[in-house]
């Protein structure tokens, strides 16, 4: 193997690395000694292959290489250095005695950045070295900042996940009492129907051990218990029903896209809302009774619940306030309009309507979240919210997604 030739000087105005390759020993050294004179750490080498193990231990700033040499020749050098992820980003400066434009072109061709003729001057060396140097420098920064760009990206993702689970919990809240309500009918079944068959277990516990030949009474009190346990059923299938809803709509992270239907989650939507402590609205529904999509669930009955909550806010203090949802399909697409007969929406408002924090309700009265995180979720199914006044009275909120078999 060639003898390895190193020269290193450290200056506090300089850190960079610049590594010679060059076969000749005599102008190697006196590279690297200019190079170190000018308060570069250099190292120089008389092999090609002996250059590119070494580089790969320690990463240099810059490479000036000859093109001519015994055993791995420039050309060479500079193919496997972009092949290299390790070493592809390091400038390669040739210096040649070669100064045809074929030759230029092949080491440009190969991965050189730039190419000076011998015999050299090396003022001009200097400053091509300068300027190679100052350009990776910038390149390094930009790198930098595109790494704590993707890093807040990711915080901004979080912090978006956490606000749409937030919206999430204040949208269950409001339907609490719906919910209370749904479930509370058939537990009410459960319990009533329990209590006859305690009752009629009782009875034919106490019949069959003083009354063992009253066959009739044991007949009539076991018909009575058929449809008690039937009604016990129906109602625990209502509520398993009901918290199976709820636990799609506020799961938490990341769910699988599937073909939903759009007109159910319409509809489940405007039964939670009416069901609610929501304003005392009409909700007139002209909806197919098949809108396929392809999305998540809980989050698509998230968009519905808040984009009928702001209608059903727009319009509460009307003498009828009347909120129209028409879904159908449109070509590739399921359009559904939330139409509300409120004051509308000022035209300077319009165009910030889905910016986050944005409202135009009192202090106190929302967080400017929900139709933010409603347009967010819109987009994240390939899809489209947008609003705009009715030419009589009240806004129009048109959400469109993509109909999907």
């Amino acid at each position: 193997m060639a003898k390895k030739t190193a020269i290193e000087y450290t200056y506090q105005e300089k850190q960079e690395k610049v590594v010679v390759i060059d076969d000749s020993k005599t102008l190697c050294n006196t590279f690297c000694e200019l190079l170190a004179d000018l308060g570069f750490r250099t190292e120089g080498y008389y092999s090609g292959n002996t250059a590119l193990e070494a580089m790969q231990k320690d990463i240099p700033d810059l490479l000036l290489l000859d093109l001519n040499m015994p055993d791995v020749d420039g050309y060479e050098v500079c193919r496997r250095m972009q092949s290299n992820k390790a070493l592809a980003d390091i400038p390669i400066v040739v210096i040649s005695s070669y100064s045809n434009i074929d030759e230029k072109l092949k080491a440009f061709e190969a991965g050189a950045v730039d190419y000076v003729t011998k015999p050299i001057q090396m003022a001009e060396v200097q400053a091509r070295i300068e300027t190679h140097l100052s350009l990776r420098r910038y390149q390094r920064a930009l790198e930098e900042k595109n790494t704590q760009l993707t890093q807040t990206l990711d915080e901004l993702k979080d912090a978006q996940r956490q606000l749409i689970q937030t919206a999430k919990l204040a949208s269950i809240g409001k339907l609490v009492a719906g919910v209370a309500h749904e479930i509370n009918n058939p537990v009410s079944f459960i319990i009533g129907n329990a209590h006859i068959i305690q009752r009629d277990l009782t009875k034919l516990i106490q019949s069959s051990a003083t009354n063992v030949g009253e066959r009739t009474n044991i007949e009539g009190t076991l018909s009575e218990l058929v449809p008690a346990v039937d009604d016990i059923l129906e109602a625990s299938h209502r509520i398993n029903n009901i918290v199976k809803d709820l636990q799609s709509f506020s799961a938490k992270g990341a769910t699988d896209k599937s073909t939903v239907n759009f007109s159910t989650l319409v509809k489940k939507a405007v039964n939670w809302t009416r069901k609610s402590n929501q304003p005392a609205a009409e909700i007139l529904l002209v909806l197919p009774s098949y809108l396929p999509v392809l999305g998540d669930e809980g989050q698509l009955t998230q968009v519905i619940l808040n984009l009928l909550a702001n209608a059903l806010d727009a319009s509460k203090d009307e003498d009828t306030p009347t909120i129209t949802m028409q879904g159908e399909r449109c070509g590739e697409n399921v359009v559904l309009r939330i139409k509300d007969n409120g004051t509308g929406v000022e035209a300077h408002h319009l165009e910030h309507l889905f910016d986050p924090f944005f409202t135009t309700k009192k202090v106190g009265e929302g967080t400017g979240l929900g139709l933010s995180i409603s347009y967010g979720l819109v987009t994240e199914h390939n899809g489209s919210l947008a609003v705009e006044n009715n030419p009589d009275k009240g806004a129009c909120f048109t959400l469109t997604l993509p109909w999907h078999e």
